[in-house]
């Protein structure tokens, strides 16, 4: 059965949604539909900002994020969604390309080694769910 579906002014013939375009629309909206899914960006996100957290509540003795760590922390949310590789990202340490600064790369280096083993016992899942990714990476 063939639809019509219109974008800017263009018919696009489509067989039961079997074209790239609407295999990428259709794959969008199965992600839209499973609830409590997060993309690969997301969870990432999350991960980086549980190890900042934890490095400035833990190292740096602080009961909130001070300013170096919240910029640390915007700055690694803006370059995260910058991602080219999107939800095939691979960790930061196996990334092909380093997006970051070398002072942010080098703080996020200190950041992720204080804070990577404690993960296991303040964060088990994501570090798991982290150390996993990396390795099926390889």
């Amino acid at each position: 059965m063939l639809q019509t579906c219109r974008k800017d002014t263009i018919i696009h013939y489509i067989c039961n949604g079997k074209c790239k375009r609407h295999k990428i629309q259709n794959k969008d909206k199965q992600a839209q539909k499973q609830p409590g899914t997060m993309s690969r960006i997301d969870d990432e996100r999350r991960t980086v900002r549980l190890m900042i957290r934890l490095y400035c509540r833990r190292k740096e003795g602080n009961k909130r994020l001070c300013d170096e760590c919240k910029a640390m922390a915007e700055y690694a949310d803006e370059r995260l969604s910058r991602c080219r590789f999107g939800d095939s990202k691979p960790t930061c340490r196996l990334c092909t390309v380093h997006c970051y600064r070398k002072d942010m790369r080098a703080k996020m280096r200190e950041i992720m080694r204080f804070s990577g083993p404690r993960m296991l016992i303040y964060h088990p899942i994501a570090a798991i769910k982290h150390i996993v990714r990396e390795t099926l990476r390889k």
